[in-house]
This record gives C-alpha cells, structure tokens and sequence, in this order.
C-alpha cells in the first residue's frame, strides 16, 4: 500500500510553506498519523529538500511475535524512484506515540532533528505518566540478534 498521492501533497506543501509539521496533532488515541510517520522515517535517510524523491511504502510486522505492541509502529520501506527502477533506502519503524524511529534491518534506534522536534512536542503533550512514556519509548519494533 502506497501513501504516495496524499503524501505527496502534503510533503510538498510544508516544503513550499517551509512549514514544520505539527506533532501534537494526533488521532484520538494521541497517537501520529500515517503522513506524519512516513514524514519521520523520511527525515533519517535524506536531507528535508529531498523528502519527496523518497516514497514509503508500508510494510507488516504482524510476522514478529516477540514484538509486545505492534500496533504501536509503522514499518515503512523507503525506496527511491529511479529511471532504471527503483532503489531501496531501508526499512524503518516509527513509534506512532513517542516518535522514536528504528532502522529495522540493524535493529538501531536512529534520529533527526526533526524525530527529536517531535518526540519532543509529543512529551509535553502527552496525557501518559512520565513513567508510561518511559515504557512505551523503550518498546522496540524489532530484534537484536
């Protein structure tokens, strides 16, 4: 399943506006939408004026029992559209709750300054306890072998 249209879209309007996205807009579980992490995942493997070269492309970890919350991210392949094809960028996890971003195949938690912008804002806009917070951004979408 492709996010490109709408992504798009949106990804070229905050460009154009040089606009930042509001993190602390959520759905009603407080959790981030599907463009805002895309926009996340996006954020670790290209500079913000290429965003748009990268699509996401939305992956399953329905596969991975040992993972407690699944449902908690949102595992993007992001590939880059090339003339002969396309290129593979990674494979990355993005924490719908605290923004925290996994680059999957490595099992590594990574950042930007815009992963940290947001897990920032999300913080002080949460309704979890501090020790909550902790919990869920400890919780990781893969594991290390």
């Amino acid at each position: 399943m492709r996010l490109n249209a709408h992504l798009a879209v949106l990804v070229g309007a905050m460009i154009a506006a040089d606009a930042r996205p509001a993190w602390g807009q959520t759905d009603a579980r407080g959790w981030l939408s599907d463009a805002q992490t895309c926009v996340l995942a996006r954020s670790v493997n290209a500079r913000p004026k290429r965003l748009p070269e990268l699509d996401c492309e939305a992956q399953s970890l329905a596969k991975a029992p040992s993972i407690a919350h699944p449902e908690w991210f949102a595992p993007y392949q992001l590939i880059a559209p090339d003339a002969t094809g396309s290129v593979n960028r990674g494979f990355y996890a993005v924490n719908r709750i605290t923004a925290d971003t996994w680059e999957l195949t490595l099992c590594k938690h990574v950042s930007s300054a815009t992963i940290r912008r947001a897990h920032s804002q999300l913080q002080r806009k949460s309704s979890l306890s501090p020790a909550e917070w902790r919990r869920a951004a400890r919780q990781r979408p893969c594991e290390v072998v």
